[in-house]
């Protein structure tokens, strides 16, 4: 050991400086790496995560969130356990291709929906009452890495959605119209917002008693929703209760 000490002190400065270096490097490296690896996965690695628990991957391209639901960096958007009963990739298939289009995601919250949208090349804004919702949704969207559309946040109250005129191709409202305090009066502004061949796509939860979703008093069945979008001045397209097992999806224009 002696020897071994007299060996490594005679190391000139200059070389005993550069191996400091050099380790401190690859432990910051290794650090990275391994911080890297929890948050992000590559496609092909969410593909068979997909695979095996039967849910959708929540992005399309680059590099993806991945996990197994709450307690990960990038929940709610991912979340296995909706993603079974939301069916995201179909809906999204159903009413796209989205390149270039203007959709307003009203009640955007975390982004299930607008961070998905914006993936598929939309330009997304995304409407919500909560701050904190909106800071933490665009803190996740300069997260993704590959990103082909837009995505901007808007602050409302819950009497607004503060659109345009025309402003929208699409209108996205999930899960959110039982919150609306003046129902009728909230959509004819919704309405004035999307463009003239534009679209309403409103979906929420059926009245039955389900696992998810708001207590019954808070539930709206779809016929009464579809006589006041009417009233708001819509026309309905298609009223769809057999796609979600949870969820009515409503189409107007």
């Amino acid at each position: 050991m002696r020897l071994i000490h007299v060996t490594i002190h005679r190391i000139p400065p200059i070389m005993r400086w550069s191996f400091q270096l050099y380790a401190l490097t690859i432990s910051v490296l290794m650090i990275f790496l391994f911080y890297h690896a929890c948050t992000l996965c590559p496609a092909e690695k969410l593909s068979k995560h997909a695979q095996q628990s039967k849910v959708e991957a929540p992005l399309d391209t680059g590099l993806h969130c991945c996990g197994d639901g709450q307690g990960h960096p990038c929940f709610p958007f991912v979340d296995p356990k909706r993603d079974r009963w939301q069916k995201p990739q179909l809906l999204l298939d159903r009413f796209g291709p989205f390149e270039g289009m203007n959709i307003a995601d009203i009640g955007a919250g975390y982004g299930y929906f607008a961070l998905r949208l914006a993936q598929r090349g939309a330009h997304v804004i995304a409407i919500d009452i909560d701050s904190a919702a909106l800071d933490s949704l665009q803190t996740l969207w300069q997260f993704f890495h590959a990103r082909r559309g837009r995505l901007t946040t808007r602050l409302t109250d819950p009497t607004d959605p503060a659109l345009a005129s025309q402003e929208a191709d699409q209108i996205w409202i999930v899960n959110t119209y039982h919150h609306f305090p003046d129902r009728i009066d909230y959509m004819k502004k919704v309405h004035s917002g999307l463009k003239p061949d534009g679209k309403l796509i409103l979906i929420d939860f059926k009245i039955d008693t389900l696992p998810v979703g708001p207590p019954p008093h808070m539930k709206i069945p779809h016929h009464q929703v579809v006589e006041e979008l009417r009233q708001a001045g819509f026309v309905i397209l298609d009223v769809d209760v057999q796609t979600l097992p949870y969820q009515y999806i409503i189409t107007a224009r």
